[in-house]
């Protein structure tokens, strides 16, 4: 379910590096467009990078596959949690660590205070990397140190462009957006 082949694209690729070289931040990216993709990658680089460890918060059908595209990165261990787990973890997520969330687990209102809590500790402590749709819940944006984004019109060539499209790269938004509260 998860498409390596993704993290290939210039756009995607840029975006990973920018999250890796940052040590984290947000991703807000269309359908399809390698969110997950870069999530997991740029978390994984971090993760090697700091030496420190990483835990995923994600979908429970996308628990293999991540652990496989982690793996693919060279990652071997990591800690997923489904949202089911994440809303009953005991005693919280190491601050230390590199901490990546999927902004669709947020649709489970259990886990947005806990996940704030999370997300607060991560961008202070250690290093926290999210990524969400477009059309998904801000209620952890303001603890990203970066904002990067992958729209259609980035992902694919202007008309007339030919194979090249590194200058539709997207680079950091200017104005950030704010969650509601």
């Amino acid at each position: 379910m998860l498409d390596a082949e993704l993290l290939k694209h210039p756009v995607v690729h840029d975006c990973v590096d920018a999250l890796a070289d940052g040590r984290g931040g947000l991703v807000v990216y269309e359908q399809g467009l390698g969110g997950r993709e870069t999530l997991v990658a740029a978390a994984v680089r971090i993760a090697h990078a700091t030496g420190k460890t990483l835990t995923i918060v994600d979908a429970e059908i996308l628990r293999e596959a991540t652990a496989h595209l982690a793996r693919q990165r060279g990652l071997a261990a990591h800690t997923f949690l489904s949202p089911a787990q994440a809303a009953s973890w005991p005693t919280g997520f190491d601050p230390d660590g590199v901490l990546a969330i999927h902004g669709d687990v947020l649709r489970n209102r259990d886990l947005v205070e806990p996940l704030r809590a999370a997300a607060r500790d991560a961008g202070v402590h250690g290093q926290l990397v999210v990524a969400r749709h477009s059309y998904g819940s801000a209620s952890l944006d303001t603890y990203t140190a970066q904002l990067r984004q992958i729209t259609a019109t980035a992902f694919t060539p202007a008309p007339g462009a030919g194979d090249s499209i590194g200058a539709q790269t997207p680079g950091p938004v200017a104005q950030r957006a704010q969650s509601a509260s």
